[in-house]
């Protein structure tokens, strides 16, 4: 309603910022904005940091493995 009254008024690119299709889901409030969200520091495709524990957590066991496999290996030589 109020983005159709902004246009109406010569604001043709008034828009409502809600990145329902990002991770986030939405920001649970409305903000009616002119222009691109850069302009008032909203990112134009926010993320929920946690989406990335997955390959955080695969390369921190990969990691840990590799170091196991030196030390046994290290062992296995000096023996």
């Amino acid at each position: 309603m109020r983005v159709k009254e902004l246009q109406g008024r010569g604001y043709n690119d008034a828009h409502i910022y809600d990145p329902t299709g990002s991770s986030v889901g939405g920001t649970h409030a409305i903000f009616v904005i002119l222009g691109e969200p850069e302009a008032y520091n909203f990112p134009p495709a926010p993320e929920v940091p946690t989406i990335h524990m997955k390959s955080a957590w695969c390369a921190a066991l990969v990691s840990a493995l590799v170091i196991v496999l030196v030390v046994c290996l290290a062992f296995a030589v000096a023996g």
